[in-house]
């Protein structure tokens, strides 16, 4: 007997199953062969994860609506609750029902961004924030994130060919802000409250009647329950009575709580001023399945910096953006002070070309001529450390896989030149030292008498690239913004690192 057939005189009203679903349970349903079904959903939960970081760079970008953890989690657990099990397998399998719920609850971080689809259209996009700003009030004049905390595995019952699920009584779901330890041990400390931020013109209840979403003790919550439930166990064990409970809500046919306009405030004015500090959201979640079943859970966000002024911003990406486009959060602290440590530059382009739209999304990609030019800032100095033609022609091999650049006197020049026109092979390995702490040559200083044995002036050697190429993309930014004064992408263009220092930039450099 299956663990959902010993509940259905308490849901006989349900509509029975399609046959040839039902049939297709049955197969395979050993608890051997279920869990290993689980732990291929647990490889593809890891790839997730990975996706959603890269995403809140649109590197990549994670569309909602296309969610692949979706079916496969919610498909999954029908299978799972309707195998017919032997009785000494009962508690085995319900124990695999509670871990499958736990995993598939993921945070997600809806935003919608026009113009990186071939059709131009809007499309809801999931950013997880890299800064939030901090906020001291509730109402704003400015957009703030939000939070939707899915259970992938339970979805919406609705017409078709589905396996009936166990009934879900309750759903409750409490987010707080924590500082991360840096070597990722717990207990998590609360760093400060949460805020459900009020903008001007918008009704107060507005966003809590439509959501759910209410404020309790500095944490946010959302109590839910089925429209036939009377007595609220949950509420109970989490010391939250008084809680406003809504009916259960779903969003792209699964179960959710959604957090609007959430905001953050800091407690320690010591963590004001740590620009390095990391900090996330953490969601506990209790259901309660049938009334069998308590499922108790915590997930975390993906790590993010808190600005408290607007002129941290710029520094505070210097810090994440690299960590941001490494494989997983657990090299945040040990792989991301690396110099060494490299990024391909398929993953860097991406980013590079879509760093301006992903603050503002009001703004445009990068040109194609715009990225190249980035990417001689990062690669004009292996070009300058060449001191012989052999040396030269070893790295433009490296570089692009083919010779073009074939007159020795001038080879730094067109190598230069190449780099200023085309982009280098996608496999090309990136050093941090080079995109975030090497030394810059400006391209317009580099004349031909200078490039052509790689002798270039010292003071030419005095800015860091991830500074210039920041204030490089916060020019650019100024020219992708609707209204905003425009800059000639032709035109050489005097920008102010983060160092202090004027450093020129070209994108059409005068030989």
């Amino acid at each position: 007997m299956s663990l959902l057939e010993s509940t259905t005189s308490t849901n006989a009203k349900r509509k029975s199953p399609n046959t040839e679903v039902f049939s297709e349970a049955k197969r395979s349903c050993s608890m051997f062969s279920m869990k290993q079904e689980f732990n291929n959903l647990l490889s593809k939960k890891k790839e997730f994860l990975s996706r959603q970081r890269t995403s809140s760079l649109l590197i990549n970008p994670l569309r909602t609506d296309e969610n692949p953890l979706i079916p496969e989690f919610s498909n999954f657990y029908r299978r799972l609750s309707n195998a017919p099990m032997a009785s000494e397998e009962h508690a085995a399998q319900l124990a695999l029902i509670e871990q499958v719920i736990q995993e598939s609850i993921i945070i997600e971080w809806p935003k919608s961004v026009e113009g990186i689809s071939s059709a131009n259209e809007v499309v809801e996009i999931d950013m997880a924030p890299l800064i939030h700003r901090a906020r001291s009030v509730v109402k704003c004049r400015t957009s703030h994130p939000t939070m939707k905390i899915k259970v992938c595995a339970i979805s919406q019952d609705i017409e078709g060919p589905l396996l009936p699920q166990p009934k879900t009584v309750e759903a409750f779901f409490r987010a707080s802000l924590v500082k991360l330890s840096h070597d990722g041990t717990e207990p998590r400390q609360v760093a400060g409250r949460m805020i459900l931020t009020q903008r001007e013109g918008t009704p107060a209840t507005k966003n809590s009647d439509q959501n759910g979403a209410t404020v309790s003790n500095g944490k946010l919550i959302a109590s839910q329950a089925a429209s036939d439930t009377h007595t609220y166990v949950l509420l109970d064990r989490m010391g939250e009575r008084g809680a406003k409970t809504t009916p259960l809500k779903f969003d792209n046919h699964v179960l959710c709580a959604t957090f609007p306009e959430m905001g953050v405030a800091l407690n320690s004015m010591v963590d004001r001023r740590q620009l390095a500090t990391r900090y996330a959201v953490q969601v506990e979640v209790a259901l309660n399945i049938d009334n069998k079943l308590i499922v108790n859970h915590a997930v975390l966000s993906h790590p993010f910096l808190i600005a408290i002024t607007n002129d941290q911003t710029e520094p505070l990406l210097f810090s994440i953006f690299w960590s941001r486009m490494l494989t997983t959060d657990h090299t945040e602290t040990s792989e991301m002070f690396r110099e060494s440590s490299t990024i391909p530059w398929a993953v860097l382009q991406q980013a590079i070309r879509q760093y301006v739209k992903a603050q503002i999304v009001q703004a445009r990609s990068l040109h194609y001529h715009e990225i190249c030019h980035v990417q001689c800032m990062i690669l004009l100095p292996r070009v300058l450390r060449c001191k012989t033609n052999e040396e030269l022609e070893s790295l433009e091999l490296e570089l692009y896989g083919d010779l073009k650049c074939i007159d020795g006197k001038e080879r730094h020049v067109q190598l230069r030149d190449r780099l200023l026109a085309e982009l280098v092979l996608p496999s090309t390995p990136i050093e941090r030292r080079e995109f975030m702490m090497g030394n810059i040559v400006p391209a317009s200083t580099c004349t031909r008498r200078q490039c052509q044995w790689g002798v270039v002036k010292s003071q030419s050697l005095n800015h860091h690239t991830g500074y210039a190429i920041f204030a490089k993309f916060h020019v650019i930014l100024r020219s992708t913004v609707p209204s905003a004064p425009t800059v000639d992408a032709q035109d050489d263009v005097m920008v102010q690192n983060g160092c202090g220092t004027r450093v020129q930039l070209s994108s059409n450099p005068q030989l």
